[in-house]
C-alpha cells in the first residue's frame, strides 16, 4: 500500500451515511477527505450533515490531521443545503450586482453567515467563489454562477465573499483556472477548447485569480482546453497548471481538480487512470473523485501501481501528498497554508 495515493484523492460516498465499505476504506487508508453533495444532505434537516460529518472524521484512525470536508455551496443553482442554509441565490444577481462599498460589506456579510452554517456542520472547504467573468452569455455552465461580467465586479464581488468565509474560518477555493467565462460548452458532459491566447487572458481571464491568490490558498482547475497555451486539458498540463499558475503566478497553495468523472475526461478505466497520473505530474496535489467508492477504489489502486514501478511518479505523488498534509494542518489551526511555508 503506496499512502501517499489516498492522501491526493478526495473521494465521494453515496447516501446520508456511512457504509461499512466507505467507513472500511477510509479508516484502513490515508485518505485526504470526502466532497458532500446533495445525496449525503438529508432533505428533513441539514444539520443532520453534523453526524455524518462527525463519523467521516472518526474514521480518520492514522493521523491528528482534519479530514478534508469539502462541498459546492455557491448559491443559487449550485447548492447541496436545503432551506436552512443561508442561500441569497445566484452570486450574479447578489446585491443587483453592485461593487459600491455597503453592497461588498453584505455580501462579506453573507459568506460569513454560510460559513458559520457550514463550519457548523463540519464542512471546512468550501469550492467557492467561482472567479470566470461571464464574457460568453451562451456559456449556460457558468451563466449565473458568475459574480460578474466584467474584471472589476469578480474581483471585488468574489473576494469579499471569500473574506466573509475566512471570517468564519471556512476555506475558500477558486475555479475554474485559467478561466471558463468563455466557455460555449459544459464539461460536465463534453470537451470544449477556449481558443484565448496567454496575453489576452493576462488582461482578462488571469486578473481575478492574480488578484486573489493571496489570501486564498486553493484553486481548481478547469477542464477546458487552452489550445494557445496547450493541446491538452488545463487539469494534465504542466504548461498551465506549473508554468502559468506555480511560476508565473507565484501560487504556492493547493491545485486541485475539478471532478475527474466529468464527461470532459475520458472515462474507461484504463484511460482514467492514466489521465489522473498525468495530472498529478503536471502539478495538481488534490484530484476529486466525485463519483463514489467504486471509482475512488480504481483510481488508488492504479495510482499505488504507478508509483511502485516509477520513481518519478512517485516522487511527484510524495510532494502533492505534502502538500496537501500541510493544508490539511492549516484547516486544524484555521491559518492559511502560506503560514506553513
Amino acid at each position: 500500500m503506496v499512502r501517499q495515493v489516498a492522501q491526493v484523492l478526495l473521494g465521494a460516498i453515496e447516501s446520508t451515511i456511512l457504509s461499512k465499505d466507505e467507513k472500511d476504506f477510509l479508516s484502513s487508508h490515508s485518505c485526504a477527505g470526502i466532497t458532500l453533495f446533495k445525496r449525503n444532505i438529508s432533505l428533513e434537516s441539514s444539520f443532520l450533515c453534523q453526524k455524518l460529518t462527525s463519523e467521516i472524521q472518526k474514521t480518520n484512525l492514522s493521523s491528528n490531521l482534519p479530514l478534508i470536508i469539502a462541498v459546492d455551496q455557491e448559491g443559487g443553482r449550485v447548492s447541496r443545503f436545503g432551506k436552512d442554509c443561508p442561500n441569497f441565490g445566484p452570486c450574479l444577481n447578489l446585491e443587483k450586482g453592485q461593487t459600491d462599498k455597503k453592497s461588498l460589506e453584505n455580501i462579506k456579510l453573507y459568506a460569513f453567515h454560510l460559513g458559520l452554517f457550514l463550519q457548523k456542520v463540519g464542512v471546512n472547504v468550501n469550492f467557492a467563489p467561482v472567479v470566470d467573468i461571464l464574457t460568453c452569455e451562451e456559456n449556460l455552465a457558468i451563466g449565473d454562477r458568475a459574480f460578474g461580467r466584467s474584471v472589476e465586479q469578480v474581483i471585488l464581488r468574489a473576494q469579499s465573499f471569500a473574506d466573509g468565509l475566512r471570517q468564519a474560518k471556512v476555506k475558500s477555493c477558486l475555479k475554474h483556472f485559467p478561466g471558463q467565462g468563455d466557455a460555449l460548452y459544459d464539461t460536465h458532459y463534453k470537451p470544449c477548447e477556449i481558443n484565448l491566447d496567454e496575453h489576452f487572458m493576462w488582461k482578462r481571464e488571469l486578473l481575478p485569480f492574480k488578484a486573489m491568490t493571496a489570501n486564498v490558498d486553493m484553486v481548481m482547475v478547469s477542464h477546458c482546453i487552452y489550445p494557445q497555451f496547450c493541446s491538452l486539458e488545463a487539469s494534465r498540463s504542466s504548461v498551465i497548471m506549473t508554468d502559468l499558475l506555480k511560476k508565473k503566478m507565484h501560487f504556492s497553495g493547493l491545485i486541485v481538480s475539478d471532478d475527474m468523472t466529468m464527461g470532459a475526461v475520458t472515462q474507461s478505466d484504463e484511460d482514467l487512470g492514466e489521465y489522473i497520473i498525468e495530472s498529478i505530474v503536471a502539478g495538481c496535489d488534490l484530484v476529486l473523485i466525485c463519483r463514489g467508492l467504486a471509482a475512488w477504489s480504481k483510481v488508488y489502486k492504479r495510482l499505488s501501481l504507478e508509483a511502485c514501478h516509477s520513481k518519478a511518479f512517485f516522487k511527484r505523488l510524495d510532494q502533492a501528498s505534502q502538500k496537501v498534509n500541510l493544508y490539511r494542518q492549516s484547516l486544524a489551526k484555521g491559518r492559511s497554508l502560506r503560514s506553513a511555508f
